[in-house]
This record gives C-alpha cells, structure tokens and sequence, in this order.
C-alpha cells in the first residue's frame, strides 16, 4: 500500500466536508477533532498554503477542535460556534474555488 499524502486542495474538501457534516448534525467525534486537528497543522505548514484568509482562521478552527476533543457535550459545542463554522465554511469554500 502507498500513502500518499494529500494536498492542500484535497485537504480542504476533506476539511469542508467534516465541518459540514458536524454543523448538519450538531455531532463530533474525538477522532474527527483530531483528524481536523492534523490537517491544519499540515496545511499551516506547507509552503503551498498562500491563501491568507484561509490562514487566518486556521488558529481559531485548531482551537474548536482542541476544545471539541475535550468537551462533556459536542451538540454545545458546536452549537456555541455555530457562526464561527459558518463563516470558516465559507472561507474554505472560497479557497477552495479560487484553487480551481
């Protein structure tokens, strides 16, 4: 088998999608938070990220993640940062349309 890993574009699908999926449903997983968490730290450390409005926002979305792999209630949390979401969906969306 080969890992190959993935790039910045495939990362913020993979990124979109999660998010999307835990806005729809006010539910995530530790291991969605952390695999959220892995992704941006790769995508902060890759020279192929030059989008700055993207890269603002990837602190405060590491942080959701960090807060959301400890939290006794995932439907608060999200909840709680219900317009944050929205607006780091939209952010990425751009990007992600701006790469094509």
């Amino acid at each position: 088998m080969i890992d190959l890993p993935l790039n910045i574009h495939h990362q913020l699908a993979l990124l979109l999608d999660i998010l999307n999926e835990q806005a729809a449903y006010k539910s995530g997983t530790v291991s969605e938070y952390e695999q959220i968490s892995r992704l941006i730290q790769s995508m902060m450390s890759d020279p192929a990220l030059t989008d700055n409005e993207l890269k603002s926002i990837l602190p405060a979305l590491y942080d959701y993640c960090k807060q959301g792999a400890v939290s006794t209630s995932s439907e608060e949390h999200i909840t709680a940062h219900k317009s944050y979401l929205n607006e780091w969906m939209q952010t990425i969306e751009n990007s992600i349309h701006q790469m094509k």
